[in-house]
């Protein structure tokens, strides 16, 4: 990624709030936050992971807006952008160091702050693997629409109930 890029991985690390560390290495609450500079938009994506041995399921939310580079908060007032909140179930599998998670079904809208006509959400489905060190989730996301491997970092921000351990030292 080149320096100052919003859409790279770096300055997506640079997003992200601290690091929470859990008993379980892959169940809880993982958080995004990416630039899409073919489109100019946002995402603040959100992915509660459950745990049943392999199989891993739950649900993604995600916050997008149109904007520019700089734009890395939603917008205060609609000027004719979008503005979006969506949910979708999501299911996916560890094998090995490997992680799928995707949605299952359609993009639920939860709200429409700054409505447009005709919006669609392509439902998401991240691959990666998780750096335990870092308590984060390296992966792209495929969404078979405008997504075609498009890095996104995830940083684990929660644990789920009963799965708490201490906070990484900033």
């Amino acid at each position: 990624a080149v320096h100052g890029d919003p859409s790279g991985v770096s300055a997506q690390r640079a997003r992200l709030p601290a690091a929470v560390r859990c008993r379980d290495a892959v169940a809880g609450v993982w958080r995004g936050h990416s630039f899409n500079g073919r489109r100019y938009n946002w995402h603040v994506f959100t992915l509660r992971i459950e745990r049943e041995s392999d199989a891993l399921r739950g649900a993604i939310t995600v916050r997008t807006w149109d904007g520019g580079p700089s734009q890395q908060r939603p917008p205060a007032r609609c000027e004719g952008d979008l503005d979006y909140s969506v949910r979708m179930e999501a299911a996916g599998e560890i094998r090995g160091e490997e992680i799928t998670f995707g949605a299952r079904g359609a993009a639920r809208v939860t709200s429409a702050r700054c409505p447009t006509p005709h919006f669609s959400y392509d439902p998401d489905h991240f691959s990666g693997s998780i750096d335990a060190t870092r308590q984060e989730f390296e992966s792209v996301n495929n969404d078979g629409g405008t997504s075609i491997n498009d890095p996104v970092l995830f940083r684990r921000v929660a644990c789920l109930p009963g799965d708490e351990l201490t906070p990484d030292a900033p």
